[in-house]
């Protein structure tokens, strides 16, 4: 090895380094996909999660009471009168037997129950 010249040392030199970078480069190509994704491949199916049902909110009116002002029922052992909100649910109409309530986008009737009547209170 000692009789190679300068510029056979050089192209020697040259060689490796091209060789070693190429090698480095497959090696990196061969790793990649596995730390990158395919942007096109369809996502990893998972079964859809089960809620569980939420309780319906259940309302009870005790009483409704009229005046020349409007009416005010007791739903839930709270007073309400029209617009008011119970429960998260809004009164929408009281009438004097019963109330109707806005809950979410549906509505629902709720008569005065067995266990109280109507009151009167005139003023």
């Amino acid at each position: 090895m000692a009789n190679l010249n300068p510029k056979t040392v050089s192209t020697l030199l040259v060689s490796s380094l091209l060789l070693a970078m190429l090698f480095t480069n497959r090696l990196a190509a061969e790793e990649a996909p596995a730390l990158v994704k395919d942007p096109t491949r369809p996502g990893q199916y998972s079964a859809p999660v089960a809620f569980a049902a939420q309780p319906a909110a259940s309302f009870q009116v005790a009483s409704i009471i009229k005046r020349k002002k409007g009416a005010q029922a007791i739903i839930n052992g709270q007073p309400a009168s029209l617009g008011s909100f119970i429960d998260g649910a809004k009164v929408l109409r009281i009438t004097p037997t019963r109330v109707l309530l806005q809950i979410d986008q549906k509505t629902m009737w709720v008569s005065v129950t067995d266990q109280s009547g109507m009151k009167v209170h005139r003023r």
